[in-house]
């Protein structure tokens, strides 16, 4: 996010506490970088009160369970903001825990966490869930645990993605990508791709069949017990499939994300526009660029094509995977024909 002041703990205590019950029951923050916190939900630890974080990054906080957020019973909503570097300790959510409340997570990034458990497993590198969590136009990315390296859903979880990105994250045991351990799961329009684990369940390992919503791209669904519906595209261990992101970065907007590069049209342009329920990406461009949406978190923008440069005339087309070539057409000083051929 756009940060603008910083609050460091120095270590000595967590850094941020909201509840009902206390003089804080309800907190909002725009444009802050939380840091240097150590204690249950080392950033910020949301009793039974309510958050709403804009613009921020919680950064480097250290917990026994929800190194950068813990949430016991409260109401939270995360946007256009980072959630990144942060450890637990003894159990679980590297970067969050929803405990028994709720979170809403748009727009926003949730990378490079760890779960660390000093005997036992570690659940949830980037998330442990066991109530309710909704993720809109968001990434899950590079964090790791024993179980459910991105995201670990108990069995009393309520876990929904919509037109989100769940990449190259890693899991000692099952589930690099996502570990549902029988909770209620449904994905739609999002992409699980690119995480890692000893065992063939890489991106994703269910124990009950989650739901689909349509057109989700899964690498390796083998893990999943995954019921395909609507335009989804599912890989498998013996024949996994790529959705050709690229890698996490700063691809415009206020948080990182993993931009889809040209290629096979597995995730460009899949959508059918009546089915584009998000009128933006993570970074704020609108979808759909074409006449499709793309799936994930990241929308392509529609490159101009046509004779983009009269004085050289050099030409630009685009083919059916979006590959653009430039190659030189016409006379120096023509009028430019803009068009998509």
């Amino acid at each position: 996010g756009s940060s603008v002041t910083t609050i460091d703990a120095d270590g000595l205590s967590g850094v941020l506490g909201v509840d009902s019950q206390a003089k804080l029951p309800s907190l909002r923050i725009n444009g802050l970088t939380i840091t240097g916190g150590d204690g249950l939900g080392g950033g910020i630890h949301i009793g039974s009160g309510a958050l709403n974080l804009f613009d921020s990054t919680v950064i480097g906080n250290t917990g026994p369970r929800g190194g950068g957020i813990f949430n016991d019973i409260g109401a939270a909503g995360i946007f256009n903001s980072v959630i990144r570097d942060n450890v637990a300790t003894d159990d679980s959510g590297g970067g969050i825990v929803i405990d028994r409340g709720t979170m809403y997570v748009t727009n926003s990034t949730i990378s490079d966490n760890v779960a660390t458990a000093a005997s036992g497993f570690a659940y949830g590198g980037g998330v442990r869930n066991n109530a309710v969590l909704v993720m809109t136009n968001s990434t899950v990315s590079g964090n790791s645990g024993h179980m459910g390296g991105g995201i670990y859903n108990a069995d009393s979880g309520m876990l929904t993605f919509v037109h989100s990105t769940i990449a190259d994250n890693g899991a000692s045991y099952p589930g690099g990508g996502i570990f549902n351990d029988g909770g209620s799961m449904t994905l739609t329009a999002s992409i699980l791709d690119g995480n890692t684990s000893p065992s063939v369940r890489s991106d994703c390992f269910s124990t009950v069949p989650p739901t689909s919503g349509g057109y989700n791209f899964i690498g390796d669904g083998t893990g999943c017990v995954w019921v395909a519906g609507s335009g989804d595209i599912v890989g498998t261990a013996t024949a996994p499939l790529s959705a050709g992101l690229g890698p996490l970065q700063d691809n415009g907007g206020p948080t990182m994300t993993h931009a889809l590069l040209p290629g096979p049209p597995v995730a460009i342009n899949t959508i059918p526009a009546a089915s584009c329920t998000v009128a933006t990406d993570q970074r704020g461009v609108v979808r759909p660029q074409g006449d499709m949406c793309d799936k994930g978190a990241f929308e392509v923008e529609v490159q101009p094509v046509g004779l983009v440069d009269p004085s050289t005339g050099f030409w630009r087309l685009r083919d059916g995977a979006g590959v653009v070539t430039e190659f030189f057409f016409g006379n120096p000083g023509d009028y430019p024909f803009v068009g998509d051929w």
